[in-house]
């Protein structure tokens, strides 16, 4: 079944409507509004503003710790970085198995 004219706004304030959170936060959609257009509010539950909030503290955090990433390298340049067997060991192991549960 097609439904025309049917925006992602509607889909958006259907699902929500769903949603069993008592807590309900208005946020305004208000976007490319012309003058004496309505604007159509939506609210979130508060697990999708957790969420976002989420979403937005995890896209902070850089994916390369370049701070982390030159003191190692500066440690292995100048000869001080040293790993005991027993740290690598199980590592190699958990990596060997995780390799064959995934190629299998």
């Amino acid at each position: 079944m097609r439904i025309e004219g049917h925006s992602i706004v509607t889909t958006l304030e259907s699902y929500l409507s769903r949603v069993s959170e008592s807590r309900s936060y208005s946020v305004s959609n208000n976007a490319g509004l012309t003058a004496g257009e309505a604007e159509d509010p939506i609210e979130l539950s508060a697990e999708a503003v957790e969420f976002n909030r989420i979403k937005s503290f995890i896209s902070a955090i850089p994916e390369i710790r370049q701070k982390k990433v030159n003191q190692l390298a500066d440690e292995v340049k100048n000869g001080r970085y040293y790993v005991t067997p027993e740290l690598i060991g199980p590592g190699l192991v958990r990596e060997h198995i995780m390799d064959a549960l995934l190629t299998t």
